[in-house]
């Protein structure tokens, strides 16, 4: 038994290693972490609200922005 573990431990760990790289790809996707202190977080929510007001006033507006469309794709 101890041999057929030694003989499939190289493979698993490279799976493991495959799925590792895969996994932390897909959380690149996803953006940085949301801080966990409370008033970081009131100023991303600033920050978002901010952004949401002025691509409003922009869109009743007529006014269009490429840069700052391009950004949050």
């Amino acid at each position: 038994m101890f041999t057929h573990i030694k003989h499939n431990l190289p493979e698993i760990t490279k799976e493991i290693r495959v799925k590792i790289a895969d996994i932390e790809e897909r959380l690149k996707d996803l953006g940085p972490p949301l801080p966990s202190d409370g008033s970081e977080k009131m100023h991303i929510l600033w920050n978002m609200i901010t952004d949401f007001i002025t691509i409003y006033k922009n869109t009743i507006t007529g006014k269009y922005d490429a840069k700052r469309n391009n950004s949050s794709a």
